[in-house]
């Protein structure tokens, strides 16, 4: 009799994700307060895109969605999938579609094609009317969308924004510790460790340097451990300034198991990579009406840079000499999160641009109902927040 993992298997290679239907199960419904009917129409539009020729054809395996598809099951993957197949049936009933299939199946533009999407099914199911790639007279380029409604009219450009790269390598730098840690420690204790990076680099030579002595680094903990494990301890262990450490005895019997936490992100890194996006983003932005610039974090995405900082740099580069974002109304930061019980929720900040023209707030709030605005002044009465609705 064919085992578990065997099925799975034999579903991977014909191709045929929907022939386990896991987004069936009434769990996802209950969760999500959906109806079955939205639920598979909303597959069914995944499966017209996402087909068995294009499953055959993902020989690398490197596609965000062969892991959503394939081996799925909980809340955070029925979201994501959900709203990518309803953004697919909300679009195809309008003619709006294009080359986003196309987009969608391609590794590389998945992200981008994804962010565009959402943002134009969310215009749709809000009233508005839509026009995908319009000229903006600069050249031959065009703008992702113009929504309009009477005389409300905004033009749109969406940006898919990666982790500033001194962060992703800080990040990365945490990984490489921890692994060489874990690899010491595997076949000698059992239990739960865990992990935090007391440094903090300030620049990618900094980051270099502590990579090249991730081993020593390693090290140090490793031994650090050996010398306190007769001891019955389960607070954390500052280890030379370098780095803390929890460790939980466990059975014989047990596996090691372990985690870590990241440095946490240089935040004057991410508004100035979130700037660097926005400015070329704003040549496609047309100069004869109130453009955005929609920065997304998407559901899957690391959290953006909502802090102060990031607000505060916007507002700098905006008001810089020659900066070529004087014609654009702003910066609309987007990044939707999991919410149990609830399914996807969306967080909207817009950052206005104080050099450029106005955009119409109630058009752009129909858009994005969870839409907050950056102020500084209120950011820094409140020492906080740096929004207000």
């Amino acid at each position: 009799m064919p085992s578990h993992f065997d099925e799975i298997e034999a579903i991977r290679k014909s191709g045929r994700w929907w022939d386990r239907p896991w987004w069936k199960d009434s769990v996802y419904r209950a969760e999500s307060h959906m109806q079955a009917d939205a639920i598979e129409e909303a597959f069914a539009a995944l499966r017209d895109v996402f087909n068995e020729d294009w499953v055959r054809e993902q020989t690398d395996g490197q596609h965000p969605m062969l892991p959503e598809l394939f081996g799925a099951t909980g809340l955070s993957p029925f979201s994501f999938s959900y709203e990518l197949g309803e953004g697919l049936r909300i679009l195809g009933q309008h003619g709006l579609l294009g080359n986003l299939p196309r987009r969608l199946k391609n590794t590389e533009e998945f992200d981008g094609a994804h962010a565009e999407l959402n943002a134009l099914a969310q215009w749709l199911e809000a009233g508005a009317r839509v026009q995908r790639d319009v000229p903006s007279g600069n050249g031959n380029k065009n703008c992702d969308w113009k929504v309009w409604d009477g005389n409300a009219v905004i033009y749109g450009e969406v940006k898919r924004i990666n982790v500033a790269r001194l962060n992703r390598e800080m990040s990365s730098l945490v990984a490489l510790v921890f692994e060489r840690v874990m690899a010491r420690i595997g076949n000698s204790v059992r239990g739960r460790f865990d992990l935090e990076l007391l440094i903090r680099p300030k620049s990618l030579a900094e980051v270099q340097r502590f990579s090249e002595k991730a081993g020593e680094i390693a090290d140090k903990i490793v031994r650090h451990l050996e010398a306190c494990l007769g001891k019955a301890s389960s607070d954390w262990q500052v280890v030379e300034s370098l780095a803390k450490y929890r460790y939980v005895a466990g059975k014989e019997s047990d596996r090691l198991q372990g985690g870590f936490v990241g440095i946490p992100y240089d935040m004057r890194a991410e508004a100035d990579k979130t700037m660097d996006v926005v400015e070329e983003a704003a040549s496609q932005l047309p100069s004869s009406g109130p453009g955005v610039v929609m920065i997304s974090g998407g559901g899957r995405a690391a959290g953006l840079p909502f802090a102060r900082e990031a607000g505060r740099r916007m507002v700098e580069r905006f008001g810089m000499p020659e900066s070529p974002c004087g014609h654009i109304a702003g910066v609309l930061i987007v990044r939707s999160y999991l919410v149990p019980e609830h399914g996807l929720t969306q967080l909207s900040v817009y950052v206005q641009n104080p050099v450029g023209p106005e955009v119409n707030m109630d058009l752009l709030k129909r858009g994005f109902p969870s839409l907050e605005i950056w102020v500084e002044e209120e950011e820094e009465a409140e020492d906080g927040e740096g929004t207000k609705s």
